[in-house]
């Protein structure tokens, strides 16, 4: 079809199903023309038509299909076409953000990719769909370096955690490569977050040596950042070890010393940092304390 194989390469573009007004933004071909171009490919059953133009749209009547038509592209004239489709959508209010990201990135424009993906991850987070949080910070991860990995790598974590739990290998393994980054120890607001992960993941597995050097960690880094809420998990979680390593007494002192930092308003607002009211679990594992530790009635 040498008349219509270009519209079918813009086409493919959008991927299987494309709107019409899509195609129009990618085609230099006037309406006339562009209306023939697409009769050509339905009487071909290259797509299939659904609805009428302007309001409707085409899709490849198999997957392979539009695989051979974008295969067939040459790499500039594919980004080219990308950069082109992005234009449009940025102007439609209800674009997806990771339809967005995609063209983006196969546009070649990885700082705006990196930007979209990583804002599609937290829409999902929001919705939430953590699953789907995890598949875009792990693109946004693939194209960014140096800080901007290691704070993707952190929403990437918390996601797994979300999705899988704490102890999880995935999770796991998130937070180690993080703590491995150079440059941790100089972002205070990533390296809280990552061993809070770290600190998480053993302390559910029973790893009680790790977890003591993972809590020390986290209340070094609660104490670099600052913020209460932040201090105060990270006492808590010196508090929690010395608990589950049978040390009431330690406990015991870290829980009182995080009992003068509560704020539950603030400590709530941080469940969009670690995922948990801290207020709640706070009160959970200091009633362990204050019973282990003889105090029955006030625990």
């Amino acid at each position: 079809l040498p008349g219509a194989k270009e519209t079918a390469q813009e086409a493919s573009v959008a991927g299987r199903h494309c709107s019409y007004a899509e195609i129009a933004a990618l085609s230099a071909l006037d309406a006339k023309a562009l209306h023939d171009a697409l009769a050509e490919l339905t009487g071909a059953q290259i797509l299939t038509a659904q609805g009428d133009a302007p309001a409707g749209g085409y899709a490849f009547r198999h997957a392979l299909l539009r695989d051979a038509a974008y295969d067939s592209l040459l790499k500039s004239r594919r980004a080219a076409l990308h950069e082109r489709l992005l234009t449009h959508l940025r102007g439609q209010p209800d674009a997806a953000l990771e339809l967005l990201a995609w063209h983006a990135e196969a546009a070649g424009r990885r700082a705006e990719a990196l930007d979209l993906w990583r804002k599609a991850g937290e829409a999902a987070m929001a919705r939430p769909a953590f699953r789907e949080a995890i598949a875009h910070f792990r693109r946004a991860t693939s194209l960014a370096d140096g800080a901007e990995a290691l704070a993707v790598e952190t929403r990437l974590g918390l996601a797994s955690i979300a999705a899988h739990g704490h102890s999880h290998p995935d999770t796991v393994a998130i937070f180690e490569a993080a703590s491995k980054r150079p440059g941790l120890d100089r972002d205070a607001a990533a390296s809280f977050v990552v061993w809070y992960g770290l600190w998480c993941g053993h302390h559910v597995r029973g790893e009680a040596h790790l977890a003591q050097g993972s809590a020390a960690a986290l209340h070094a880094a609660s104490l670099a950042h600052g913020a209460p809420a932040n201090v105060m998990m990270g006492v808590r979680s010196l508090g929690i070890t010395a608990l589950m390593n049978g040390d009431a007494r330690e406990a015991l002192a870290r829980h009182a010393e995080a009992e003068a930092m509560e704020n539950i308003p603030r400590d709530r607002a941080q469940a969009q940092i670690v995922g948990q009211d801290q207020s709640v679990s706070f009160r959970s594992y200091y009633g362990l304390t204050l019973w282990l530790s003889g105090q029955g009635t006030r625990a």
